[in-house]
């Protein structure tokens, strides 16, 4: 007996023919019912990935330059492209008639309709340049580049166009731009606490992580280099544990710099100068060294800018031991930073599947009584009611050096790419005679004192190694796999200077972690698509510390001393899934964890509960949706969230009086939960010619979920640093001044808003809702720009951070400042 089966899979008739020679029983038909239909699902998931071709395709500019980083948009599919540095993009495509849109930076979309035979397929397309475009999203924070609606997670991206026109020179510039971003200043921009949907950090390890050019910041002194010649900035919220590992509980900062890769020279010279003596100077340029093989980058900065507290004692000294001129407040100016930038990049590519890129970065901060950490108001309300002014008897200095060496390897196979990232990592911070009591009288004063010399720096070294191999990012199936290690060196060594007595503190700490990771994803139909990250990473804590006296008879007495040793481990997963419902749509529902290793409290001298703590962990399920339209002129994307925030680590002073083996010293303990659910929302607009508008809105409800802090209940309290709400609106208008010399302008306004938030877990220490408005003013041609830009233009004054615990000293905000650039491009 033969039975006729007929299918239609893809608008084509497929006929099988299915021979039965002998009867079969209820059951064997059964099984081979199951059997057939098996095959048939097997068959048809997999029909399209068989029949489609994979074709190539090359966009250009109308002059036969190619262009790299355009966005291949194709109807149907839910997976977009992106050309290589050469222009070149791969698909896979069946026969038949297709929508294809491209789009890319200063050009204007285009939209073509194609018609694909099994032999010929016309894929390559040409792009005239519109520069009153919006600019074309991707993003490299999954490790390669994507279109914006292939990111499955709330991102935002700072392209280096937007850099400027946001007038983003240092990380705090993203407050409001980034929904439910905070970046408190500690008065040295080298100390800082970032904060993502009100997880942020308690200790010198940070909980959002920061990369530069691939490497991990791991320590808050090593964080915040200038920003020069940045391709963009990436800010991920919600944790990436499972991509990017540990300090992820919070999200991701990525930072991007600007690469040689092309046979195209460029240069530039740039020059600010602003009111409170504010100067800047950056340089740089880019050419190939051997044609299409060899190419360096070189570019570097330097900036300065005046303190603008006052210090009502006189005796203070500059960076040459002058004292410091009278401001014209009839105060003494202190404050004052200056920053030395530079950076190197050597890209070697032999052919065309290799590609060596070699990068040094070298940074030295200074500053003057900057640091709020000691110095600032001893309260709030002081800080409010006398802004700008306290009395301490010792101004002091702080001092950081930051040295970055990487070397990223990658091979291109045929249906591989390996990978190899090496980096070496090096920050030395020191500061000498920092007032210790924050009063006019000479109890004591605190110096960095490595090797027993005050106001040395102390080292931070890291060193590490990653290895991933990804499968062609094209097919229906694709995977990761990889695995990295790093050990790091931290020889913190301070002093407390008394009028009889020097008190020495010594924190040797030695780490390792390894981690293994991977990911698979599998697109089950021309619409939805399933992706699995996994991530395990191990982490050893080695601790060395001790606390000595030195009296006036140079007699040394040591206190205590401690050597312990703790492992940590952590699995990080995240699961999403995606839908594509048309071209121009996604919609995600993911799942994912992030984690922050524990460590060991280096005051507790006896083992017991307190001697370490416990890791923490962010848990969040998330859904987004993603719009992007066909000309390119209107971006939605929108996230909601819930998260559990569990075991949350917090830094404190000890005043328990049942506990005499810690009271009077401080520790880091896990202290309890938080529950939170939020919304963000971002939308980019191009209603008409040259005129932009942005909009962000960050929504965090933030709760602690029951449990007491210092003999206080706080469930239910508003999590610190967590404001209820942040927004942004931007808008901007490009005019033509001289059409034959293209000479136009740029006029743009700022509306900034931070909600009410809260600096203690008692919610005793509030700054209510402020808003800042910012503007600028640019004309350029096609190599000169000029721009003239006011921060804080009312010169609205908040509390941009105050210390919870024992001082709770607190730091406002810099008063209004701006700034004329001029920038030469060649």
């Amino acid at each position: 007996m033969q039975t006729i089966l007929s299918i239609s899979v893809m608008d084509r008739e497929f006929t099988l023919l299915i021979t039965q020679k002998q009867k079969f029983n209820p059951v064997q038909k059964q099984n081979m019912n199951k059997t057939v239909i098996i095959i048939l699902f097997i068959f048809c998931i997999s029909y399209y990935s068989v029949y489609a071709q994979l074709r190539q395709g090359i966009i250009t500019s109308a002059d036969g330059t190619p262009i790299a980083g355009a966005t291949i948009l194709i109807e149907k599919q839910s997976i977009n492209r992106a050309t290589n540095s050469n222009g070149v993009y791969t698909v896979y495509l069946a026969e038949g008639e297709h929508q294809i849109i491209i789009l890319a930076e200063g050009y204007k979309p285009l939209t073509k309709m194609i018609q694909c035979t099994s032999y010929y397929c016309l894929l390559d397309f040409f792009m005239e340049k519109d520069l009153q475009e919006l600019e074309t999203v991707t993003i490299q924070g999954n490790r390669h580049e994507k279109n914006i609606l292939n990111t499955t997670a709330s991102i935002s991206e700072i392209s280096s166009k937007s850099i400027k026109e946001t007038q983003t020179e240092l990380l705090k510039d993203l407050n409001s731009l980034i929904p439910n971003y905070i970046y408190s200043d500690l008065g040295v921009n080298y100390q800082q606490q970032i904060t993502l949907r009100g997880v942020s950090a308690f200790s010198e390890v940070p909980s959002v992580a920061t990369y530069i050019d691939g490497i991990n910041t791991f320590n808050i002194s090593a964080n915040n280099l200038l920003l020069n010649d940045v391709e963009k900035i990436e800010v991920f919220r919600g944790p990436q544990g499972a991509v990017f590992g540990q300090d992820a509980l919070g999200g991701i900062i990525n930072i991007v710099t600007k690469k040689p890769s092309s046979n195209n020279k460029s240069a530039f010279i740039e020059t600010s100068i602003g009111n409170q003596g504010f100067y800047s100077y950056a340089a740089g340029f880019k050419t190939p060294v051997i044609k299409n093989i060899l190419f360096i980058g070189v570019d570097g900065k330097l900036n300065s800018q005046h303190g603008f507290y006052r210090n009502n004692l006189t005796g203070t000294f500059s960076f040459d031991g002058k004292p410091l001129e009278k401001s014209s407040e009839n105060g003494v100016r202190i404050g004052d930073q200056q920053a030395y930038y530079g950076n190197i990049d050597i890209n070697l590519r032999p052919d065309e599947k290799l590609d060596l890129l070699f990068n040094i970065k070298k940074q030295i901060d200074q500053s003057i009584g900057a640091s709020s950490f000691y110095q600032a108001a001893l309260t709030p309300q002081k800080a409010l009611d006398n802004p700008y002014e306290f009395s301490v008897n010792s101004i002091g200095s702080d001092h950081r050096d930051v040295l970055n060496l990487s070397l990223r390897i990658k091979y291109e196979g045929s249906n591989y790419v390996i990978q190899s990232s090496s980096y070496y990592s090096k920050v030395k911070t020191g500061y000498n005679k920092i007032d210790g009591d924050l009063t006019p009288f000479d109890f004591y004063s605190a110096s960095s004192s490595y090797k027993g010399i005050l106001g040395n720096p102390f080292p931070l070294e890291v060193i590490g190694q990653e290895i991933k191999i990804e499968s062609d990012k094209e097919k229906r199936l694709s995977w990761l796999v990889g695995g990295s290690v790093f050990f790091q060196n931290y020889q913190k060594q301070y002093s407390y200077v008394g009028k009889s007595t020097v008190q020495e503190y010594k924190d040797f700490q030695e780490n390792t972690g390894v981690s293994s990771f991977g990911r698979i994803s599998y697109q089950v139909s021309e619409k939805f698509d399933i992706t699995l990250h996994g991530r395990y990473d191990t982490e050893t804590k080695n601790i060395k510390a001790s606390v000595s006296d030195t009296n006036t008879k140079n007699k040394i007495d040591i206190i205590e001393s401690i050597n312990r040793k703790k492992n940590f481990y952590a699995l990080s997963p995240k699961l999403v899934f995606s839908y594509a419902p048309s071209l121009n749509h996604k919609l995600y529902l993911s799942y994912a964890r992030g984690f922050k290793p524990g460590g060991i409290n280096n005051r507790v001298v006896n083992e017991n509960d307190f001697s370490s703590y416990d890791s923490e962990y962010s848990n969040i399920i998330e859904s987004g949706y993603k719009w992007l339209s066909n000309d390119n002129k209107y971006l939605i994307s929108a996230t909601g969230y819930t998260m559990y925030w569990q075991d949350m680590q917090l830094y404190y002073f000890s005043q328990q009086a049942d506990r005499p083996d810690i009271r009077g010293i401080w520790i880091i303990d896990n202290i309890g939960n938080v529950k939170s659910y939020g919304l963000e929302t971002e939308v980019t607009a191009k209603p008409f010619s040259g005129f932009q508008i942005d909009y962000s809105l960050g929504i965090n409800h933030g709760r602690y979920s029951g449990f007491e802090f210092l003999g206080t209940n706080i469930k239910d309290n508003t999590t610190i640093l967590s404001p209820e709400f942040t927004s942004f609106l931007g808008a901007q208008q490009l005019f033509s001044l001289l059409k034959k010399k293209n000479i136009t302008g740029i006029i743009r306004g700022e509306w900034r808003v931070v909600g009410d938030q809260y600096f203690d877990l008692a919610n005793t220490i509030k700054q209510s809702a402020y808003q800042i408005f910012n503007t600028r003013l640019s004309i350029a041609n096609n190599n000169v720009s000029l721009a003239f830009g006011i921060k804080n233009i009312f010169n609205e004054r908040y509390i941009s951070f105050s210390m919870p615990g024992q001082f709770k000293a607190s730091i406002l905000n810099r008063p209004r400042t701006f700034t004329i650039s001029l920038i030469y491009r060649l």
